[in-house]
């Protein structure tokens, strides 16, 4: 941004905007006013109000923004397969129209679990009636579906394998590969089968689904260079019980969705990673190099409303 001077001077914006003033020193004080509280409480709800007036159905899911400066909320994380200092945005998109309804940075070392029922909270404080959400597995924890399911707010999450229930319905599934199982998505063909569950006393559907594709894949990376390897017995068993849920993923929904329709809706959430694609990319948002926390929430909101 320190560039806006020389940009400005080829740029139609220099006859529109002719008192324009867009020394470093100003950009940084707008940016720092954007990052303003109630600036952006009232923003929100302005927002919220004339654009999504009515219940909406939402995608929720975070990103870690590498930091360059130092600041009270990075944390230490992988960004880009790097461990570097990041920041967290979270974004909430409406499932429809694919608009950014909300987004707030959050400490680097917050995780999705913990920061789900704080953002409901405080968009329904904003004015945003939420029926539905499509979660990512960062989101997946017993206390969010207990609040989800206590909210009545239907979702579809994915469940980690590293829950104890994975490999327990991956198991009661039995034989996957028929071809009563069998749905096409896009240029794949995959199984599913649905079964209602009782997970943390609330009733749920359980979508377990092989890719066959996938499947291939895992097992030979699983047992490359372990199959010749001396191994002990609790060794051997982790090693057996990660091929028997390779190619497998299980989503998690509070209402019955027949299963060629639940891959459309969990992808749905793709738009999100548009959106921070964009952002990071189109807008050229990493890293962030802004200083104090407000200054970081008011660059998050002028580089996203930008995008």
């Amino acid at each position: 941004m320190y560039n806006c001077s020389t940009w400005l001077e080829d740029n139609i914006a220099k006859e529109l905007f002719p008192r324009a003033k867009v020394s470093s020193q100003k950009i940084s004080s707008l940016v720092k006013m954007l990052g303003r509280q109630d600036l952006q409480i009232k923003f929100f709800k302005n927002y919220i109000a004339k654009f999504f007036p009515n219940e909406q159905g939402v995608l929720i899911d975070s990103t870690a923004l590498s930091s360059a400066i130092n600041s009270p909320i990075n944390a230490l994380g992988y960004s880009g397969g790097i461990l570097t200092e990041n920041i967290t945005c979270l974004m909430l998109v409406d499932k429809k129209s694919k608009l950014p309804i909300y987004f707030r940075a959050v400490g680097g070392d917050i995780a999705d679990v913990s920061s789900l029922q704080t953002t409901v909270a405080e968009i329904r404080k904003l004015g945003l009636k939420t029926d539905s959400a499509i979660l990512d597995a960062g989101f997946c924890s017993k206390a969010n579906l207990q609040f989800m399911c206590q909210e009545k707010i239907d979702f579809i999450t994915r469940l980690p394998k590293s829950h104890k229930a994975f490999g327990e319905l991956v198991q009661e599934a039995g034989i996957m590969e028929e071809s009563r199982y069998a749905i096409r998505y896009g240029e794949r063909f995959v199984f599913i089968k649905s079964q209602k569950i009782t997970l943390y006393n609330n009733e749920l559907y359980a979508h377990v689904i092989l890719d066959p594709t996938k499947k291939s894949k895992d097992t030979s990376l699983i047992l490359k260079n372990r199959l010749d390897a001396e191994l002990t017995k609790k060794e051997r068993k982790e090693l057996d019980d990660k091929i028997k849920t390779a190619g497998f993923f299980i989503l998690l929904s509070r209402k019955k969705i027949e299963g060629k329709e639940i891959l459309p809706n969990y992808y749905a959430r793709q738009a999100i990673e548009q959106i921070f694609g964009f952002a990071k990319h189109n807008n050229s948002i990493l890293p962030l190099r802004v200083h104090g926390e407000q200054s970081i929430k008011g660059y998050i909101m002028l580089v996203h409303c930008t995008a």
